[in-house]
């Protein structure tokens, strides 16, 4: 099954956990028969729902599924029929997507664990018996951070979710004696951000800022400007360099502390005559190194078919550096321009996948574009990593951008 996309990537504790799901079985009885099946990889269509109405990560409730079950009641369903399906999914003016129930059984459950844990299923596997089941359930437990799932934004702090309020962030100055200028003339907004940043989704003009709240800390709310988007609009308020601090606002806790819901599914072969099936939640560290906390220097820019390089210059010391300050976010300077960006990597499959990226667009010396462009473009798609070498691959992996380990 294709594994749930965030634009954070946590941290991996190993767990010891079992719990029992639907219906125990008999534990005393020898296995007979036992084989393991791995879940199908389903078209577009069915991903997309799911993701959609049934997000694997805990704590953020499914809009459309299992709505009538107890907040405090796990529950599991096999499903073998359209009708069987639709008996869990309550949202009547949503389509279901098309699963061929004739050749696929679709397992859907949820189970609440314990208060304030927050985890994500990553895989999930099948142990079938001749008359059971057990599932197994791959998860991952996220340090502290941002997570997005869908449209919204989440904030993880203590193993607790918070939701993020999308329409205002939290500043305050550097420079004290600028701050009461500033909130006092606010068509003076471009003059302190010296003439602005585009986004790299949209575009707003620094006048139009609105400034709210001040207190006596010199704290003060800026307002999200209409339709541009408030993970963006934090990064590149962060990168003005006039901020003692930019952060997220949170609107609240879960009301319900007591336990926190996790989602799970998963579409197999065909599964008949199956009387029970036991679920196991596991965490497997299958992600053996990571880029956080690591800086890179560019070697240089590699053409794969004749295997030459090209230099970028001018350079200096911290020219053309690349620093990765979580497993997803990342800074980086050229000769004039500084840099920053979020993105999504798969340790398994070594994809790279940039989901936002923003600074400063002065004109570059030399030939300098030619490091910045593949991240401008989003040409970068796949990397591979190792201890003394990192390389980003674009352009269909035909080039890649060569980097050597600088000590932390």
């Amino acid at each position: 099954m294709k594994k749930i996309i965030f634009v954070f990537l946590p941290f991996l504790l190993i767990l010891a956990v079992y719990f029992a799901g639907c219906e125990k079985g008999d534990k005393n009885n020898k296995k007979t028969q036992e084989f393991q099946v791995e879940p199908i990889v389903p078209n577009d269509e069915v991903i997309a729902f799911f993701e959609k109405h049934l997000p694997t990560f805990s704590g953020i409730y499914s809009d459309c599924f299992l709505v009538d079950i107890d907040k405090k009641e796990s529950a599991c369903f096999i499903i073998n029929s359209v009708e069987e399906f639709g008996n869990i999914f309550s949202c009547s003016s949503v389509t279901l997507p098309a699963i061929d129930f004739d050749s696929y059984t679709l397992i859907v459950g949820r189970y609440d664990y314990a208060p304030g844990t927050v985890y994500n299923v990553v895989g999930q596997n099948l142990i079938v018996e001749s008359k059971k089941m057990e599932l197994n359930l791959n998860v991952i437990i996220p340090e502290d951070g941002l997570v997005r799932v869908n449209n919204s934004l989440y904030i993880v702090e203590n193993w607790s979710i918070l939701p993020v309020d999308l329409s205002i962030i939290t500043v305050k100055l550097k420079y004290g004696p600028l701050l009461m200028e500033l909130i006092k003339d606010i068509n003076n907004w471009s003059d302190f951000f010296n003439g602005g940043i585009a986004l790299s989704s949209d575009h707003f003009d620094y006048d139009d800022l609105i400034a709210l709240n001040l207190n006596q800390f010199d704290y003060f709310d800026i307002l999200v400007p209409a339709g541009v988007d408030v993970e963006d609009f934090v990064l590149n308020m962060k990168m003005t360099d006039i901020f003692e601090c930019v952060e997220y606002n949170t609107i609240s806790k879960w009301e319900d502390t007591s336990m926190i819901p996790l989602f799970y599914w998963g579409i197999y072969p065909k599964i008949r005559n199956i009387n029970s099936i036991n679920v196991n939640l596991i965490s497997e560290n299958k992600k053996k190194y990571t880029l956080t906390g690591t800086k890179w220097k560019l070697t240089g820019i590699v053409d794969a078919d004749t295997n030459t390089i090209t230099e970028i210059e001018p350079n200096c010391d911290e020219c053309f550096t690349l620093a990765f300050a979580t497993d997803s976010t990342f800074y980086t300077y050229a000769f004039i321009n500084k840099l920053q960006g979020v993105f999504k990597a798969d340790y398994e499959q070594d994809s790279f996948h940039l989901l936002l990226f923003g600074g400063t667009k002065a004109g570059e010396l030399g030939n300098g574009n030619l490091y910045i462009d593949p991240f401008w473009e989003y040409k970068i798609q796949s990397f591979s990593f190792k201890e003394n070498e990192l390389n980003l691959y674009y352009d269909e992996q035909k080039k890649y951008l060569l980097f050597k380990p600088l000590k932390p």
